[in-house]
């Protein structure tokens, strides 16, 4: 028996791929682009905190049989070009979900680094201000349809499992629908999605209606679906949805836009989140200065909330450490808009939809915009303006 010839199966080559993505947990890396360029060695980009930050450099005589090796363990070949892995490191199990693009200059792989165990936040720890906790914590477990929104990458599962771990209760019956694994939480009831089509999801909402729940947590679904079901229950159950959506307003639009309100009585929203993920001001390299009458003009471009009196107010900067790898960021901050739907809004989406006059009762209700959020945790030196302007 010779055994097993293929090139990838070389012990240096799994060696390489396990240290690729090992320095890429290491980074906090959350997606690693790789690609073999011209002089045919293998470059690995790391995105760190939504940018890459890093790039590592691979023998020519690895790069192909490395790239064959990820082809190998997502299965990429067989699944239209998308799949997924799992590898264990000293930090723990990883799970890597692998997607394949063709471009004019050859293959490129993304990995998506995913610990199989990542860490849980409490609603007091996601960066609400005070006023927004309140208004969240005063509306868990009410009845009617609450909105966690962002675009992707916006931090929004780590929102919706801080939220159901606000409604746990012995006392109550938890469902979570999500297409994707997530932490296992005692005392809620999670029903994976195996495919993402309408009706899979259509199956599912209809089983778990008929088990009697007090809460059902929908992560991201398909806007097609029949949302009869839930319609009936959300006058008398708690129902929370996460999609993907640019701004509070938007995700209204695209629930409006479902048969949700035609399918309902009386259709009752409750409550509308919506958020961004920005970088964190490394605390140890930090500095102080004002913003001067350049800086405003160049701003003012960008947000309009801003007003001549913020001239020679204190921001922040950082020069950049080996702490934070010379980035001046260290960690993530989450930014929000949250907003209580009232009736007057309700009775206008149900009627109308999500007309100029639905935007107008919207904001009314909503006591800081993102850019405003954003601005006070820039002023308290928590991040940047420059950030601000990349994330919002």
């Amino acid at each position: 028996m010779l055994g097993n010839l293929n090139p990838f199966n070389k012990p240096i080559i799994l060696k390489t791929v396990n240290k690729l993505i090992a320095y890429g947990v290491a980074q906090d890396a959350s997606d690693i682009q790789l690609e073999i360029i011209p002089d045919q060695s293998l470059e690995a980009k790391y995105k760190v905190y939504g940018q890459f930050a890093d790039s590592l450099y691979f023998d020519a005589s690895l790069a192909a049989d490395v790239f064959a090796k990820l082809k190998h363990l997502a299965d990429l070949s067989l699944k239209d070009f998308s799949g997924s892995f799992t590898l264990e490191l000293p930090e723990g199990l990883i799970k890597v979900e692998a997607a394949l693009i063709k471009s004019g200059r050859g293959e490129i792989i993304n990995l998506k680094i995913k610990p199989l165990k990542p860490e849980l936040f409490f609603l007091d720890e996601l960066g609400l201000n005070q006023d927004q906790f309140k208004l969240i914590e005063t509306n868990l477990c009410a009845k009617g349809i609450s909105l966690i929104s962002g675009p992707s990458r916006a931090g929004k599962t780590t929102t919706a499992l801080a939220y159901l771990l606000g409604c746990n209760s012995i006392n109550l019956n938890l469902y979570s629908l999500t297409n994707q694994e997530q932490i296992k939480l005692r005392g809620i009831n999670q029903v994976a999605i195996k495919n993402k089509n309408a009706r899979s999801w259509n199956e599912a909402i209809s089983a778990v209606a008929k088990q009697d729940p007090d809460i059902i947590y929908l992560d991201e679904p398909p806007l097609d679906i029949d949302f009869k079901p839930l319609a009936a229950l959300a006058s008398s159950h708690s129902i929370i949805i996460s999609l993907q959506a640019a701004s509070a307003f938007e995700a209204l639009k695209k629930i409006a836009a479902t048969n949700l309100y035609s399918a309902a009585a009386e259709p009752k929203l409750n409550l509308v989140i919506n958020q961004r993920l920005a970088r964190r001001l490394c605390p140890n390299c930090c500095f102080n200065y004002h913003l001067d009458a350049n800086i405003f003009n160049q701003l003012a471009q960008t947000f309009e909330i801003l007003d001549q009196d913020l001239i020679g107010l204190e921001l922040f900067h950082a020069q950049g450490c080996a702490q934070c790898g010379y980035s001046g960021y260290l960690g993530q901050i989450g930014l929000f808009e949250v907003a209580k739907i009232g009736a007057d809004l309700n009775r206008r989406l149900s009627t109308d939809g999500a007309d100029a006059k639905a935007q107008d009762f919207l904001d009314s209700s909503m006591s800081l915009s993102l850019a405003e959020d954003g601005f006070i945790k820039a002023l308290k030196g928590l991040t940047t303006i420059e950030e601000l302007k990349r994330v919002i």
